[in-house]
């Protein structure tokens, strides 16, 4: 079925009709067709994309870390195409990206020397098992390059995601982005690109650093993702498990202290009081 040009994937009809048979679906095709133009903006406000982490011996007999699409390649690429067509772009204001990253403990899903989302072409020879991981890490990539089109998103929530410099990139290219969340995230690269964005909040949960200098500079790492002259509010959340000594959290702040010189910062909220030598600037 075509409406204005843009085809809505089957697979979302029984989300919308959540009460309704596929015989009913199509009895009231018309009545849909009819007042398609007034649910829009209520049907595509949120994009979503669910992959879960796993690890995959390589052509090379490496051990690395690697991510497939929760949901069949195909309708999830047809849906991300759907959203990120200039019929319905217009009208996603969230948008989240949620893996199961962090929940395995093993090594080889921590240490991240190269981009885990890297796509690789498929052969004749290619095993079934690693043709679904690269049609996977393709369909990532394509999310990633959709996000510019999507001209009035506001939110993003990244859960277990890894960034590098073209991923924050692609992300300050959204015009009216205002509020990001990092959940369990990493970035893999330095010196990104700062983000036009008003509220930052880092989350460090299920998958806390393998040191505190690590967390120390990854957290150092975040000043570089906002301008200083945009930024009003701040949120840190760490696990107990990201602090594991009683002076962790005096350690962690002198190392993240720069993050209280932006001058426009309003409001910062974490989970460790502050030492009593950092204060706000006035």
């Amino acid at each position: 079925m075509l409406f204005s040009g843009a085809s809505l994937p089957p697979e979302l009809w029984p989300e919308v009709f959540l009460g309704l048979s596929r015989d009913d679906l199509r009895s009231v095709s018309l009545a849909c067709h009819s007042f398609y133009s007034f649910v829009q903006p209520l049907l595509f406000t949120r994009l979503s994309l669910l992959c879960f982490a796993r690890s995959l011996v390589d052509e090379e007999g490496v051990k690395r870390t690697c991510f497939q699409v929760f949901l069949p390649l195909e309708s999830t690429r047809a849906r991300l195409r759907h959203y990120a067509s200039p019929q319905i772009a217009r009208f996603v204001k969230v948008c989240t990206f949620d893996t199961n990253w962090g929940l395995n403990s093993s090594g080889d899903t921590r240490d991240l020397d190269r981009d885990p989302y890297e796509v690789r072409s498929n052969s004749s020879r290619t095993p079934p098992d690693h043709r679904r991981i690269n049609d996977s890490h393709s369909i990532i990539q394509e999310f990633f390059e959709s996000l510019p089109k999507l001209i009035n998103l506001t939110h993003i929530h990244f859960h277990g995601a890894v960034l590098n410099n073209t991923r924050i990139l692609q992300i300050g290219k959204i015009p009216r982005l205002s509020s990001l969340v990092l959940q369990d995230c990493a970035i893999i690269e330095s010196d990104p690109e700062p983000l036009n964005i008003n509220s930052l909040r880092l989350e460090w949960i299920l998958r806390p650093p393998p040191s505190l200098q690590q967390l120390a500079t990854q957290i150092g790492q975040m000043p570089l993702l906002f301008h200083p002259s945009q930024i009003r509010t701040l949120g840190i959340l760490l696990s107990g498990a990201c602090l594991p000594q009683p002076s962790a959290p005096a350690t962690f702040y002198g190392h993240s202290v720069q993050l209280l010189s932006l001058r426009l910062l309003r409001c910062m909220s974490t989970v460790w009081p502050l030492p009593a030598n950092i204060s706000f600037p006035s």
